[in-house]
């Protein structure tokens, strides 16, 4: 990603993957990609983002914390998927605020837990919303649905690894995937993958 794309941009590159196996986001992952891959600001990619009910509202903590009047200006959105000095800006009053308003209602007494991982020094950031937040971590402890929720986890996460081969729209990764042994997240030994990397020689 070494192109200067604008913000709305990097958010949709970032948010496409996890749109895509519908975890979040529009229900039209075609359109959302499409916009994104059209590099227009036009309205509709930010309507269209502002749709990431998770996404969105960290975003704006981070806008509002940083003096950023642009929840989608592209330092804000490094600062969500990909961490930046800037989090350390927010507070953790303002953190737990936002939690309160946003998850209280609809946790109950469960909201103390989340509020815990908020004093534990939780940040808006995207790990943060899916190992701290996301419904499916807790998911983890039963039997039937471990598997699922470990899939879920590590494909909504944002991963690295190195790159072995490129071929047209798909690239050969090794990357290290979650594991997950009854008690404890942690990364398994490097595994080779197929990835998709553009669509029709468009990312």
């Amino acid at each position: 990603m070494t192109d200067r794309v604008s913000g709305p941009v990097l958010f949709a590159r970032y948010a496409y993957p996890p749109n895509s196996h519908g975890y979040c986001g529009p229900n039209d992952h075609t359109a959302f990609f499409e916009s994104g891959v059209a590099r227009s600001d036009d309205g509709g990619l930010r309507a269209m983002s502002q749709q990431f009910a998770g996404a969105w509202p960290y975003l704006e903590l981070i806008a509002e914390a940083t003096g950023l009047p642009d929840p989608l200006d592209r330092r804000v959105v490094e600062a969500y998927w990909v961490g930046s000095p800037r989090l350390d800006l927010v507070s953790t009053k303002a953190v737990g605020n936002s939690m309160e308003q946003r998850f209280r209602p609809m946790t109950g007494s469960k909201f103390f837990t989340l509020n815990e991982s908020v004093l534990a020094g939780g940040v808006p950031h995207h790990s943060f919303a899916v190992f701290c937040i996301y419904p499916w971590t807790g998911l983890l402890t039963e039997r039937r649905r471990a598997k699922q929720a470990l899939t879920v986890l590590d494909r909504c996460r944002v991963r690295w690894g190195q790159v072995l081969a490129v071929h047209g729209d798909q690239v050969i990764v090794e990357s290290s995937p979650l594991t997950w042994d009854g008690q404890r997240l942690d990364f398994g030994p490097p595994e080779t993958e197929t990835v998709v990397r553009s669509i029709d020689g468009a990312s």
